[in-house]
């Protein structure tokens, strides 16, 4: 039986160090570290860019303002009990540093943008570890720091103490049927392998997900992830299939039976770099597979589920703007749109597989397999 693994609030890390003398202090000072995609709508069309950035989360210190690479490039280890040293908690909370984010990465689009969006973001606490001899060194280098903190600043006087963080796991069992759950590292939900079920970890048990998937007896089937969500869209026609097909201008002539079929947004439920990611939402959501589908999961290989429904929820508005054409007619009209989730549900989409690529005919769609894996990182 294996398990998975939950945080409490959000996974906290340490820096490795080289302290060279065992009883040495290590005081670990903490950082916010925050990793996902940025979309902006901008009045020439949307961009977007990948984020890591770090910060500090304690002001006023004079010690470095973020980690630089130290996150990417260095092994990271949890916090647990058995961790010697004195930690700093944290005094800023990461809504007040993800106010500080937003505000530097707008201001390179000279805020011109009319929206923005956060996707696929990954928040993380990171201790870096520091003791003071004669004076204060990195312990990660085990060398001074290259500017001390001003005078009057002693970061060995702060109060801090162990967080008594520990980890919390999960007995990876079917609640169903008992059977092992099956998953990928980077998987947020676990698949039943005996009663074709889905389960996500919520509040330290596992809640089943609702699936459905378009059924395909094409050999090399393989399955992908996505999310269909029904949305309310307030300040902009959009119910059916037929009014998405005006408000893009797509090449088709409106069809009798599409003025009664709903419209959903579709996204996909696994990471891929940020263009990829737009690409498939407005090409899905354009396609709106319209066969009918199937209740449960599939028999078939399946791409794990990496990217949570509320994160592709927050980037309704950024797909919206991808797909009306003109764009000045979403730009003219922004300021009075609203989109609201309403209901939700987890499709797979079958793909036939190449040497290179995963491949939905009747969708034109292409998913490139190093991309899928590089993804992990995003």
């Amino acid at each position: 039986m294996t398990s998975y693994l939950t945080p409490r609030h959000c996974f906290r890390y340490v820096l490795p160090h080289k302290a060279s003398v065992a009883d040495t202090d290590i005081i670990y000072f903490p950082y916010w570290r925050f990793r996902g995609m940025l979309f902006w709508c901008l009045p020439g069309g949307v961009d977007s860019r990948v984020a890591d950035v770090s910060q500090q989360a304690v002001d006023g210190t004079g010690l470095p303002p973020s980690l630089g690479l130290r996150s990417q490039a260095l092994k990271l280890k949890f916090v647990t009990p058995e961790i010697p040293g004195r930690f700093i908690p944290p005094a800023l909370t990461i809504g007040t540093v993800m106010d500080r984010f937003n505000t530097r990465f707008n201001a390179e689009k000279a805020n011109r943008a009319v929206c923005h969006a956060w996707v696929g973001d990954v928040t993380s606490l990171i201790y870096a570890p520091f003791y003071k001899n004669d004076t204060l060194y990195d312990a990660v280098l085990g060398e001074p720091l290259a500017e001390q903190p001003p005078a009057g600043f002693d970061l060995s006087a702060l109060i801090g103490a162990h967080p008594g963080e520990t980890l919390d796991f999960i007995p990876a069992l079917c609640p169903k049927c008992g059977w092992d759950l099956e998953g990928h590292r980077e998987s947020l939900a676990l698949s039943c392998p005996n009663c074709r079920t889905l389960w996500q970890a919520r509040g330290g048990q596992f809640g089943k997900l609702t699936t459905c998937f378009l059924p395909e007896t094409a050999p090399d089937t393989v399955y992908l992830p996505f999310w269909r969500v029904k949305a309310g869209v307030t300040g902009q026609v959009l119910e059916t299939y037929a009014d998405l097909v005006r408000l893009a201008n797509l090449p088709k002539a409106v069809q009798p039976q599409w003025e009664s079929a709903p419209f959903y947004f579709w996204g996909p439920a696994f990471k891929v770099r940020p263009k990829s990611y737009l690409r498939l939402c407005t090409q899905v959501t354009s396609g709106q597979p319209l066969d009918p589908l199937s209740p449960g999961m599939p028999d078939a290989p399946l791409n794990p589920v990496s990217l949570p429904l509320t994160e592709f929820a927050d980037s309704l508005m950024i797909v919206l703007a991808s797909l009306v054409k003109p764009l000045r007619a979403f730009v003219e009209k922004s300021a009075g749109i609203q989109i609201a989730a309403q209901s939700y549900r987890l499709v797979y989409l079958p793909f036939q597989e190449s040497r290179m690529e995963y491949i939905q005919p009747r969708l034109s769609l292409a998913v490139n397999k190093n991309q899928l894996a590089l993804a992990t990182a995003l």
